[in-house]
């Protein structure tokens, strides 16, 4: 398992002065990649510690006996998680009167909680022996409370650590900051799985660890602290100026149906597009590394388990460098947002924008991808180089989906909600502007609503991942007897002849079939969204230039005045700002 379109734009200084003054705020000079990297290295180390449950958590449990529709039910820990911990880590957050401020005290606690399970994860068989036990089935049972924990601390991790981006980067920054949110994202996801695809222990000389899995345990939980501490220590949160009223965490319900009625269409349609491709995401982030060490080791009957979770490593190495490129070239070719057009045409950057390619016709393109993928897994799996190439092309569709749905619910933040008006606003002109500063209506509105909008958000995502776990025990009990806990009774659904067929069938490549089916729908569904979101946004941008000609008749030179002041200004105060 990144606020507004991500694109490389200069920003004013005035943006950057804002940034200053929440991180790093000691350091008056720090350049301002160096602000972002110190907000955003935390989700590197999440990142880290998530390529480890994607590429060894379901071969560790199968390895100590699980079933595989068993370890369907298991996986559940991820969208049960997302479901319960993130809705409610966000709530509580947004409500947060803590004097270390709403993310902070969070953050801390999912790192604490999510090193430990990791050790647990990594040493459950090595701390029976410890006391006097081998019983794998107490081992067993010891990893999957780790794994449940461990999810539970990414969840967490990714409501706080998102919602404090949003928090503390001004809108003139937030295209900046959440490209290196991406980034982190995939430079995290790179270390991990190179990681685990290194022999570890022979590496260390057996010194912190007998196994892969001890060794990378070690080293994930160690991140995970370093990189959060680093998050925690160089931002500074202001504590709430005003207490809001206290609402139960129990009334999500009511809490998300106000969330959904004032939130923008863009929101909504987010939602929706994401809820139907993340069917055929699901079962790739739970399944993937299966099923490259089961079909690596059907090709290669002498390969040993460690080998073939190493090629899952390598796999998924390919993965993320695929992820990073894709995350450092799409956005420069994404047609700007109405609130950063100005900012493009006074700083001119080296991005190429294409005007038509909105980030939602990117996100369709991206997800038709993804459709073919899943589907081309039909041919990919009887060769290893096929499978590899395969998980390896699925990092750009897999890019857009980490990145295009909270850019696009960064700027339905940095809106004023839906159904509320400020009469200032209104009397003033009518349209809200964001071109460095936030007006207080939407300050408002994004400190009190992220964490409850990021919240609702996931609860669009992991309703799939539950329906297609459902989907996957059945398929497992179904097509792949020879592994199922029901064998004897799943034996006699099928005549011998059809039985000794399904030897030969890839049940995890249906998974992923079944799911292009889903995608399919979100690419219809995102074909008409991007359709009406380009109209909506010319027509956004002829009344806000009718607007500026009526205050502005005096003619092309004094279209933008405000602008040459604001030029000016910001050119004598960047030798302020670092960058």
């Amino acid at each position: 398992m990144s606020g507004t379109t991500l694109r490389h734009l200069p920003v004013s200084s005035k943006g950057s002065k804002q940034l200053s003054t929440v991180v790093l705020p000691r350091l008056a000079g720090a350049p301002k990649a160096l602000r972002l990297l110190a907000l955003t290295i935390s989700i590197f180390g999440a990142n880290v510690l998530a390529s480890t449950i994607s590429s060894y958590a379901a071969p560790q449990l199968l390895t100590l006996g699980l079933s595989k529709e068993a370890l369907s039910g298991v996986l559940l820990a991820g969208p049960l998680a997302g479901l319960l911990v993130q809705p409610v880590v966000g709530l509580m957050s947004d409500q947060s009167q803590s004097r270390w401020g709403r993310r902070r005290p969070f953050i801390a606690a999912g790192a604490v909680i999510g090193a430990f399970s990791t050790l647990m994860l990594g040493w459950a068989s090595t701390f029976l022996g410890w006391i006097g036990s081998s019983s794998e089935k107490a081992a067993l049972v010891i990893s999957c409370i780790a794994l449940y924990l461990m999810q539970s601390s990414i969840n967490a991790l990714a409501s706080v650590n998102r919602s404090l981006i949003i928090d503390l980067v001004p809108p003139s920054d937030e295209a900046l900051g959440n490209a290196w949110a991406s980034r982190m994202a995939s430079l995290g996801s790179i270390t991990g799985y190179s990681l685990g695809w290194v022999d570890l222990p022979s590496a260390t000389g057996g010194l912190v660890g007998k196994s892969q899995l001890q060794v990378l345990a070690l080293f994930d939980a160690l991140l995970l602290i370093s990189c959060h501490s680093i998050t925690v220590f160089c931002t500074r949160e202001s504590p709430a100026k005003e207490r809001q009223t206290k609402r139960s965490i129990w009334n999500l319900v009511s809490e998300f149906r106000r969330t959904w009625s004032t939130l923008l269409s863009d929101g909504k349609s987010t939602y929706w597009v994401d809820f139907f491709s993340f069917f055929g995401w699901s079962p790739m982030l739970s399944f993937t590394s299966t099923w490259v060490v089961e079909t690596t080791m059907s090709l290669n009957p002498n390969m040993t388990s460690d080998d073939a979770n190493r090629r899952a490593s390598l796999a998924f190495l390919f993965h993320s460098g695929v992820n990073l490129f894709s995350t450092l070239l799409l956005p420069m070719l994404v047609a700007p947002t109405l609130e950063n057009q100005e900012a493009a045409k006074k700083n001119p950057s080296w991005s190429i924008h294409i005007k038509w390619l909105t980030l939602p016709l990117l996100w369709t393109i991206s997800n038709f991808f993804h459709a073919v993928i899943l589907v081309c897994s039909y041919w990919a799996h009887r060769t290893e180089i096929g499978v590899i190439a395969l998980v390896a092309s699925a990092g750009c569709p897999f890019a857009v989906t980490c990145w295009a749905p909270f850019a696009i619910i960064g700027d339905v933040l940095a809106s004023p909600p839906a159904t509320t008006h400020d009469p200032e606003t209104d009397a003033e002109g009518g349209e809200i502007e964001h071109t460095g500063d936030e007006t207080p209506h939407a300050t408002t509105f994004k400190q009190s609503q992220t964490g409850a909008v990021l919240g609702l958000h996931n609860v669009f995502v992991v309703i799939p991942e539950f329906i297609s776990m459902g989907i996957s025990s059945a398929v497992f009990v179904l097509i792949d007897p020879t592994k199922s806990a029901f064998k004897k009774r799943s034996l006699h659904l099928w005549p011998r002849s059809i039985f000794d067929k399904m030897k030969e069938w890839d049940s995890i490549g249906l998974l992923f079939r079944i799911g292009a089916l889903f995608v399919i729908v979100a690419v219809i569904y995102g074909a008409f969204w991007s359709i009406r979101y380009s109209k909506e946004r010319h027509e956004a941008a002829e009344i806000r230039l009718l607007k500026r000609s009526e205050q502005n008749p005096a003619g092309l030179g004094a279209q933008f005045p405000e602008e040459e002041e604001n030029s000016t200004s910001e050119s004598e105060g960047e030798g302020d700002d670092g960058m």
